[in-house]
C-alpha cells in the first residue's frame, strides 16, 4: 500500500476511537451539505417577501416566516453556504499567510524570528472590530472584504504552530542532506519540511473555519453585513426585535451556526489529536 494511504488509514483509526470527535465530522458532514446543496432546495427566494409576515413554522413555511415575510427555512439554507464560504475563504487567506511567516520565522530564526513574531503580535493587538467598522463606513459593508480581512487578522495561530514544526524538523539530517546537496532554502522548506507538517497545519486550519464563521456572524449581528447576502449572522440581526414575537427567526439560523461551528471545533480537536504525537493519550 502506497505510504501515504496507510497514513490516512493509520489517521483515521486513531481519529475514530475519540467518538465525539466522530459526531463532530457527522455534523460538518450535515452542515457542509446543507451550506452545497441548501440554495438548490429552498423552496422560496431568499429575498422574496410575502403577506405571511410573522408566520409561525408550518408546512407551507417550515421555520416560519419573519416581519415581511421572508422564509426563514430558505434563509437558514442560504445562511449556511455563505457562513461556510465566509470560514473557508478566511481560513485558506490564515493558512496562506500564517505557513508564509511561520515558515520563514522558523527556519532563519534569530533576528528574522524575532522581527516576524512581532508582527504576528501587532496583528493580535488590532481591533478588528473597529477596523471592520471603518471599512464598513469607507466602503459599505462587503461580505469578500469581510472574509479578506478576518483572515488576515487571524494568521497568528496558525503562524505559531508551522513556526515551532519548524524549529524543530530544520535540524533533521534529511533536510542537512538537501542542504549539503545544494538545494535552495525555499525549496527546502516548500518542498522537504512542509510536507511534513501540513496534517497539524490542516488540523489547526479547521478550527480557523468555525471562528471566522462565528466572528462573521458576529459582525453582522452588529448591523456590519452585506446585505446583498442572507447570512446566518444577517438573519439574526434582523431577528433582534422581533424575536420575542417570532422565536424561530432567531432559534433557527441560531441552531444551525451552533451546529456547524461546533461540529468544525469539535473534529477539529480531534484531527488534531489524531496527527499530534504529543496529544495522544492526553
Amino acid at each position: 500500500m502506497h505510504p501515504y494511504l496507510e497514513a490516512v488509514k493509520h489517521t483515521w483509526r486513531l481519529y475514530k476511537r475519540n467518538k465525539v470527535s466522530v459526531a463532530g465530522l457527522i455534523l460538518i458532514i450535515f452542515f457542509v451539505a446543507v451550506g452545497i446543496f441548501g440554495p438548490l432546495i429552498a423552496p422560496y427566494n431568499v429575498f422574496e417577501t410575502s403577506t405571511d409576515a410573522l408566520s409561525p413554522p408550518s408546512m407551507k413555511h417550515l421555520m416560519g416566516t419573519d416581519d415581511i415575510g421572508r422564509d426563514t427555512f430558505s434563509g437558514v439554507m442560504h445562511g449556511a453556504s455563505i457562513s461556510l464560504m465566509v470560514g473557508v475563504i478566511s481560513a485558506f487567506i490564515a493558512l496562506i499567510v500564517g505557513i508564509l511567516l511561520g515558515a520563514v520565522s522558523g527556519y532563519y530564526g534569530g533576528k528574522v524570528d524575532e522581527a516576524l513574531m512581532r508582527i504576528a503580535d501587532f496583528f493580535v493587538v488590532i481591533p478588528t472590530t473597529l477596523l471592520l467598522i471603518v471599512i464598513a463606513a469607507i466602503f459599505g459593508p462587503k461580505l469578500l472584504m469581510t472574509a479578506f480581512i478576518i483572515g488576515v487578522l487571524s494568521f497568528r495561530i496558525t503562524a505559531r504552530v508551522v513556526r515551532a514544526e519548524f524549529l524543530s524538523w530544520k535540524e533533521r539530517e534529511f533536510v542537512e542532506s538537501a542542504r549539503l546537496s545544494g538545494m535552495s532554502e525555499w525549496r527546502i522548506m516548500l518542498m522537504e519540511v512542509l510536507p511534513n507538517i501540513m496534517p497539524l497545519v490542516i488540523a489547526s486550519a479547521t478550527l480557523q473555519v468555525a471562528a471566522s464563521m462565528v466572528f462573521e456572524a458576529s459582525i453582522s449581528f452588529l448591523g456590519l453585513g452585506d446585505p446583498e447576502f442572507q447570512s446566518l449572522g444577517y438573519m439574526l440581526y434582523r431577528s433582534q426585535l422581533i424575536y420575542i414575537r417570532a422565536w424561530w427567526t432567531a432559534a433557527f439560523p441560531g441552531l444551525m451556526l451552533f451546529l456547524g461551528a461546533l461540529g468544525i471545533n469539535v473534529a477539529g480537536e480531534g484531527l488534531n489529536e489524531a496527527l499530534n504525537p504529543r496529544l495522544r493519550g492526553r
